[in-house]
């Protein structure tokens, strides 16, 4: 990644694909902090405008994207739906009623990745309908915004990688390539919210039969990460 100029920066316009639990509202705040001009996609129309950013890109468009394993951002991204959708709303239940019937069928984000591969036909397909039409997170992973194809239009020279799991490395490492400083920590963010879960409902991993049916079902997500880390290195 060739470093720009401290002089540009107020010239680029940056776009972060907000991939939902991994790091993107910590990397807003930076973003934020050093008052530089930016504009995050996440969930909503985020995929096709995104799309369009990248199709539409002049040079002065930078691209951020967060990384992490797909694994743990699905265990992350089931359990943020059970607390914001479902927990948060003791006396009711959840607004859409997909939402309410797949965490009343799915104790965990391992139930519902196992549940991809189930004899029974109402689980399997609860547990697809949750991956792939909810308009949860679970479907919204970095696949969903980046599409293989669209992944390949990035442009290497300014497209960042920040990993969900080394952004204590990788925000500054990104700062200073612009010519900036990193001041004080990382701000971490929405990092107590397990503490609300019961533990019976929380993963701490997935098993071997939940982790090949999930890479078969976010098939576009694992040939999008294996674009982007060998066309781009980390910022």
């Amino acid at each position: 990644m060739k470093p720009f100029k401290a002089l540009r920066n107020r010239f680029l316009h940056y776009h972060l694909v907000h991939v939902g639990k991994c790091g993107g509202e910590t990397i807003i705040k930076i973003l934020s902090r050093k008052r530089l001009k930016y504009t995050t996609y996440h969930s909503g129309t985020a995929d096709r405008d995104i799309h369009d950013a990248i199709v539409r890109q002049g040079t002065r468009d930078v691209f951020l994207i967060p990384l992490r394993d797909p694994c743990s951002r699905f265990i992350s991204a089931f359990e943020w739906d059970l607390y914001s959708k479902v927990l948060t709303r003791p006396e009711k239940k959840a607004q859409n009623g997909a939402w309410q019937r797949i965490f009343n069928m799915f104790r965990t984000a391992n139930d519902v990745a196992e549940a991809l591969s189930d004899t029974d036909p109402k689980r399997r397909e609860m547990a697809e309908l949750a991956l792939h039409a909810s308009k949860l997170h679970m479907q919204m992973d970095l696949g969903w915004y980046l599409p293989p194809a669209l992944a390949r239009r990035l442009p290497p020279d300014r497209t960042h990688l920040l990993r969900t799991q080394h952004l204590d490395t990788d925000l500054p490492a990104f700062l200073e390539a612009l010519g900036l400083r990193s001041s004080g920590p990382v701000p971490w963010t929405k990092s107590d919210y397990k503490r609300f879960i019961p533990p019976a409902r929380l993963t701490s991993a997935l098993s071997g039969l939940a982790r090949e049916n999930l890479a078969r079902a976010k098939s576009d997500t694992m040939e999008t990460l294996d674009i982007l880390q060998q066309v781009i290195a980390p910022a």
